[in-house]
């Protein structure tokens, strides 16, 4: 069963690198150092007349960051328990906790177009209950703080992967 988990981390792995590779931006504070990793890999491709043809030399080379990559609802997770907020307050530092996952603020996430739909719904929802008559006024202040904080992942640069 690890196994396969590893086989699909790694395709998960080259879809970023092909995405990188015909020019998609990714978002997220762990976007840059995801396209530095990529852009190196890229570089170490170069010299290769038929650089695409093998698929196995780029999963070798992105193995290391395939590991650390845990696939998630509103971002991708690029695990590094060093950094990551979520484990601030978590018990178990081996994994991820996604429950506690903090996308725009983790140096580990990394958005992608993908997980556009699911910030849009949320957008709708504060939307919706922002329209309820009977808030407080601290309650639709935390509400809006969250609009903006939601708005800013679906405008900024968005991802368009």
């Amino acid at each position: 069963m690890e196994q396969e988990h590893r086989y699909g981390q790694l395709d998960d792995i080259l879809e970023y690198f092909d995405a990188h590779e015909i020019g998609v931006a990714f978002g997220g504070p762990a976007a840059p150092r995801l396209k530095t990793t990529l852009k190196d890999a890229t570089r170490q491709l170069e010299p290769l007349p038929a650089r695409m043809a093998d698929r196995g030399r780029i999963r070798i080379m992105l193995s290391d960051l395939a590991r650390t990559l845990h696939v998630g609802v509103l971002a991708d997770c690029f695990f590094d328990p060093a950094t990551a907020l979520c484990l601030k307050a978590a018990t178990d530092q081996s994994k991820p906790q996604t429950a506690l996952c903090q996308p725009t603020k983790c140096p580990n996430a990394c958005i992608r177009t993908r997980h556009l739909p699911v910030w849009q719904k949320a957008e709708e929802e504060v939307n919706g209950l922002l329209k309820e008559k009977s808030l407080s006024t601290v309650q639709r202040a935390a509400l809006k703080a969250e609009r903006t904080r939601i708005r800013g992942v679906i405008g900024r640069g968005s991802p368009k992967s």
